[in-house]
């Protein structure tokens, strides 16, 4: 008794799916920690964002003392930016103007800033700008951010 040639086929496909699900090939995320600087000083409150192929991003805010931990970061080359925490509504929002909380005050106080964190380069705020780059592999990666002011 022979095999048919499409049951082959079917057999090789199968096995190099089921061999790509198994080792996380084509796809997949690692977690990327490190800490952010300006001028030696923490970034308090600025949000990482981790930009991959496929348009699939990860983001992270910045801990008081500098650190980000982001766990979901597409594995393979990705660009990053980082934007400054007012830019992504942590002031006063429109509740604030209605009598509601600002977003800020909805942070619980051990994670605000204790004081004004330093600024972004502007050119760090934009993937197409930013240099800082990183190849994300499955698991754990660190990743140290430390720019200078103008």
């Amino acid at each position: 008794m022979t095999a048919h040639p499409r049951s082959h086929r079917f057999a090789l496909v199968f096995t190099g799916v089921l061999a790509a699900a198994i080792c996380g090939c084509g796809g997949g995320t690692g977690t990327v920690e490190g800490k952010v600087t300006v001028d030696g000083k923490p970034a308090v409150g600025a949000t990482v964002i981790f930009s991959g192929g496929e348009n699939r991003s990860e983001m992270a805010v910045v801990r008081d003392d500098g650190t980000y931990q982001a766990p979901r970061v597409p594995v393979g080359p990705v660009k990053v930016a980082l934007m400054p925490a007012m830019m992504l509504g942590m002031g006063r929002g429109p509740l604030a103007a209605k009598g509601g909380k600002s977003d800020m005050e909805k942070v619980p106080k051990s994670a605000q800033p204790s004081s004004p964190p330093p600024a972004i380069p502007k050119r760090y705020t934009d993937v197409r700008t930013s240099d800082l780059t990183l190849t994300v592999k499955g698991g754990r990666n660190e990743f140290n951010i430390e720019m200078s002011s103008p």
